[in-house]
């Protein structure tokens, strides 16, 4: 599944909103999930973990004005691609009132 989602401002601002979201949700994701991986390469967040006994994988590019998102979801969930899509779509909408301050 790829997913392209603008934001306002640049790389460096998007890669912060990600961390914070991260930090956000630190105690969620441990519940929630195992074997959780995160790792940056430059302006790529590269992810893994186990939730409910399936894997998942991924990455976010970040770039000026614009996420990447890439997940690769388990066989048994891509017929669920479009509820999954929405749900990321709405935790990025979480971030927009940091946008608003760059407007």
């Amino acid at each position: 599944m790829h997913i392209q989602l603008p934001f306002k401002g640049t790389k460096e601002e998007g890669k912060a909103r990600i961390v914070s979201l991260l930090a956000e949700h630190d105690e969620k994701i441990a519940r929630e999930a195992s074997q959780v991986s995160t790792k940056w390469k430059d302006d790529i967040l590269e992810f893994s973990f186990v939730s409910r006994g399936m894997r998942f994988s991924g990455s976010v590019e970040v770039r000026d004005a614009k996420y990447d998102i890439t997940v690769i979801l388990p066989l048994s969930l891509r017929l669920f691609e479009g509820t999954i899509e929405r749900k990321i779509r709405e935790e990025v909408e979480k971030l927009k009132p940091q946008d608003k301050a760059l407007e």
